[in-house]
């Protein structure tokens, strides 16, 4: 099983509409985020992949990626390109799954929580039949720096044991990315707006410390949280 500090070697994976990726290439722009799921048709796939549809855009420091257990063409007849705005990657023969240890099991009273039943019983009563002695996976949430390095990671205990939605992942993605920078895992943070943009005027030395101020505030109020942290940083 992975933890923090190994390294996942280079392979190449395929998405609905593209074969043969790079992962090295994929997590070179900014740390993953991967979250291994059950196949795209099952109802706690639909149910996350719904979630992070949502609220995406709350994804700043990393990038998020869902690998199913489904073929590529499978998901590419229903599913649009474009459609979702983060990586699928597709694992129809589960190599990922057992190279990582993602742990199975049939025994529905270990790997159901009181989310998971809730889901289950509504995709029910839209005529879902779970399959019998289904193999059940837990999932597995990853978070992946440059060349495969494994920042955090974390197998789940039931088969909702996984970051409910965007914002949660950018909350504990946070707190993982500055852990790994005081590590040495990965690189120091590099300020956005260095020397141009909206921090541009803070750099300039004729302004009066009560003026920088006010313009502090005023950006903290038009951008939110974010410009105060770049500015810190800076």
């Amino acid at each position: 099983m992975l933890k923090t500090g190994d390294k996942i070697p280079e392979f190449r994976y395929d998405t609905p509409y593209r074969p043969q990726n790079s992962f090295y290439a994929l997590a070179a722009a900014k740390p993953l985020c991967m979250v291994f799921l059950p196949n795209f048709g099952h109802p706690l796939t639909r149910h996350f992949i719904a979630r992070y549809a949502e609220d995406y855009a709350q994804l700043r420091e990393v990038e998020l990626v869902c690998v199913v257990r489904s073929r590529p063409e499978v998901i590419a007849a229903h599913l649009p390109e474009g459609k979702l705005p983060f990586t699928l990657v597709c694992d129809a023969e589960g190599v990922l799954y057992r190279y990582f240890c993602i742990p199975t099991t049939k025994s529905r009273l270990k790997a159901y929580s009181m989310l998971t039943v809730k889901i289950l019983n509504e995709a029910k009563k839209q005529g879902y039949q779970p399959p019998k002695d289904e193999k059940l996976f837990c999932p597995l949430t990853l978070v992946v720096g440059p060349e495969g390095k494994v920042l955090f990671c974390h197998y789940g205990q039931t088969l909702t044991d996984l970051p409910e939605n965007c914002s949660a992942i950018r909350n504990f993605s946070r707190n993982v990315l500055n852990q790994a920078r005081q590590d040495g895992l990965l690189s120091p943070a590099v300020p956005r707006f260095k020397g141009h943009g909206k921090l541009s005027a803070l750099e300039n030395p004729e302004l009066a410390p009560e003026k920088q101020q006010h313009i502090r505030e005023a950006m903290s109020l038009l951008y939110g949280e974010e410009e105060q942290e770049e500015e810190d940083g800076e």
